[in-house]
């Protein structure tokens, strides 16, 4: 069951909140595609995939480690340890500091036939 960060930027809630509040009929081809950049699924099917992911969503936000630490209640040192190796990170500690990125986690299952073949290779 492969787990994927989704990550909502905080710009692109506003536009979904305006697209919605002015949406009659079809939205603008435009729209659509600036729609289609606010939401990436990056699938994570192993650990060593994290650690990239967490940097990015952090500088995406425009935020240091200190920055994030700050607002975790933790060292710089705690944090960039977390970030250095996020697999050995508490699924509570990680669900906050992704919570804190705008992240959110979905968990999704793959049909049985894709999940044995994909296991056969």
């Amino acid at each position: 069951m492969p787990l994927r960060a989704v990550y909502t930027p905080p710009v692109c809630e506003d536009a979904i909140r305006n697209l919605l509040a002015n949406w009659k009929g079809n939205p603008p081809i435009f729209t659509a595609y600036k729609l289609f950049y606010c939401f990436a699924a990056y699938p994570l099917k192993t650990l060593n995939q994290l650690r990239p992911l967490l940097i990015g969503f952090r500088k995406a936000n425009g935020l240091t480690q200190k920055d994030l630490s700050e607002r975790l209640g933790v060292t710089q040192q705690t944090y960039a340890r977390l970030e250095a190796d996020p697999g050995s990170a508490s699924i509570e500690r990680l669900f906050k500091v992704l919570t804190l990125l705008g992240v959110e986690v979905v968990l999704s299952s793959e049909p049985r036939g894709l999940l044995s073949a994909s296991s056969s290779t």
